[in-house]
């Protein structure tokens, strides 16, 4: 390109003294460009990008063009940071919703992408939306941002503004990160308000799931927006909780460092002396990190692109009011929305006891003779009363049944939790039965072994077979094998108490470090000897690797001791 074609195209928009030739770069001199309406570096600069060319200035009077250079487009790195993040969401929102709603597996993953997924990108797509239309009133190419997964808590830590060109005009990059900021954060509180209205209108089936609002330490808009909106026992609707997440995001984003939003501002406004903003906001988010370790994830992609921002091309130009104005509103939307630490433990305000957690269910011709109902008593040890909910997982058909709902403080109260195996194959099962309130969650793994009874063996000519013994008396029960085949097979015993008795299995041919150790031949039995020294039912199961097999059950109890007259 020849000098007069740069005089041309320089002179749309500015006075032009004269144009040299240094060595591949052209030397424009001009009048004062703060002369001039900042709009006008900004088309300028749309016009030579055009033609493989790009501005930047040098000093007021001075603008440099250069061929410009190619940079790289991160867009691998940026689609599986996308998919990363899509995963994350979905992780933590899981286990939100799932408890939330007391859901099938199934049915929990469709209610996590459209109550707690889709809210937060649609927040994040909020956010690109304001970018796009900052970039676009600055003759800008929009490129698409570097989302932040974060599986250790929000599941997201927002995303970082990674250009592929750089900023014309210090409004450019005021303009572009603050509409992000705004629009992200109004439309989280959108989220949050219409959350809070969904809890209380439709009946939380699982009343003490874990709630953010007690858990994390909240914005003050938050509060505000919540005021009316948080239902008594404290239980967000997970597109509440999805409108924190965006709140806490925009507003992290609106930090000044590096690339982020906040950063992008500073160095716009601040100049060279923005780096050492973003340095003194560096150690505080390091520090910050020991507490809650997501802004780490964040901080580290930061740091990759660079912690002090870039400069726009225009740099000379004195900042107008209105850029000045639009930089203080990041300022305050960090000082109402950003929470240093997300999450914080409670002290728990209840605990559970509970008795014997194994349990037999058995099936007679492919019929559930009997389901699984575990007792857990409930102690409030705070200060108000306390509403528990209740999951199971892996799920399984089940109810929970209590004389009183609530559990008022310093009392006791005991829930019922029956699992319905109607439908399940023999074989052996652990289930985590876990009981919430608003601050904590308690948890117990209860193991149940599912037998089917059937005719190919006995115990004393019976299966199931029951009987009562006197405590400290032995118990010796026949087991027969009514086939002709030989089956290897496991001998299993536990007491209602769990202690203080004793199995032993007598003549019976045993394969050391088997599983199933215990050879019954076609037609043959061996003895096994039942002992407790404390009252209790002791079971005794027998079965083979498809869990067939026969159940005793022994109650033992003090003898019966009649007084002498």
């Amino acid at each position: 390109m020849q000098p007069e074609q740069i005089q041309q195209i320089v002179g749309r928009y500015y006075g032009v003294k004269r144009v040299k030739e240094d060595e591949g770069e052209f030397v424009v001199e001009v009048e004062d460009i703060d002369y001039y309406p900042e709009d006008y570096f900004s088309m300028l600069v749309s016009d030579l990008r055009r033609i493989g060319y790009v501005a930047f200035t040098r000093a007021s009077n001075e603008i440099i063009i250069i061929h410009e250079p190619e940079r790289p487009r991160r867009s691998i790195l940026k689609i599986l940071m996308a998919i990363a993040t899509v995963i994350t969401l979905f992780y933590v929102g899981y286990s939100y919703v799932s408890a939330y709603f007391s859901s099938p597996p199934m049915v929990a993953m469709l209610e996590t992408m459209a109550y707690f997924v889709i809210p937060v990108f649609a927040i994040l797509g909020a956010r690109e939306s304001g970018r796009y239309l900052g970039m676009k009133r600055n003759n800008m190419q929009y490129s698409f941002p570097i989302f932040v997964p974060d599986p250790i808590g929000m599941g997201t830590m927002g995303s970082i503004n990674a250009p592929n060109v750089a900023y014309p005009s210090k409004r450019a990059m005021v303009e572009s990160s603050l509409f992000s900021i705004v629009f992200g954060f109004l439309v989280s509180l959108v989220f949050v308000i219409v959350g809070g209205y969904l809890s209380l209108m439709q009946h939380v089936p699982v009343s003490g799931v874990k709630s953010p609002i007690l858990q994390i330490g909240s914005p003050l808009i938050f509060q505000a927006a919540m005021r009316s909106f948080v239902p008594s026992d404290g239980v967000l609707f997970p597109t509440a909780y999805a409108g924190w997440v965006g709140i806490i995001v925009s507003s992290f984003n609106a930090m000044p460092i590096g690339f982020l939003d906040g950063g992008l501002i500073s160095s716009a406004m601040l100049g060279r002396w923005s780096q050492y903003l973003s340095y003194t906001a560096v150690v505080a988010v390091i520090g910050l990190s020991i507490l809650y370790p997501s802004w780490l994830i964040l901080l580290v992609f930061v740091l990759i692109l660079g912690v002090k921002g870039p400069e726009p091309l225009n740099n000379v130009g004195r900042s107008s009011s209105y850029v000045k104005a639009i930089a203080l509103s990041a300022v305050i939307i960090v000082l109402i929305g950003l929470v240093p630490i997300p999450f914080h433990t409670l002290p728990p305000q209840f605990s559970i006891s509970y008795g014997e957690n194994q349990f037999v269910v058995y099936s007679v011709s492919g019929n559930v003779s009997t389901n699984v109902s575990y007792p857990i008593y409930v102690s409030n040890h705070g200060t108000s009363t306390i509403t528990p909910g209740f999951s199971v997982s892996p799920y399984i058909a089940w109810h929970v049944r209590s004389v009183h709902r609530s559990v008022p403080p310093s009392t006791t109260d005991l829930f019922n939790i029956t699992m319905n195996f109607t439908g399940s194959s023999p074989g052996f099962y652990t289930y985590t039965i876990s009981v919430f309130t608003s601050t904590a969650s308690e948890s117990v793994a209860v193991h149940i072994y599912f037998i089917d009874l059937t005719k190919d063996f006995a115990m004393r000519n019976s299966n199931p077979f029951t009987g009562n013994a006197t405590v400290n008396d032995t118990v010796n029960i026949k087991l027969n094998s009514n086939t002709v085949s030989t089956e290897m097979v496991n001998v299993y015993a536990f007491g209602t108490l769990g202690r203080n008795y004793s199995v032993i299995v007598e003549n019976a041919v045993v394969s050391e470090g088997s599983p199933f150790p215990f050879m019954l031949m076609g037609g043959s039995s061996f003895l096994i000897s039942v002992t407790s020294q404390v009252p209790q039912t002791v079971y005794v199961l027998v079965y083979n690797q498809s869990y067939n097999g026969a159940l005793a059950a022994l109650n033992f109890t003090y003898p019966n001791i009649t007084p002498h007259r």
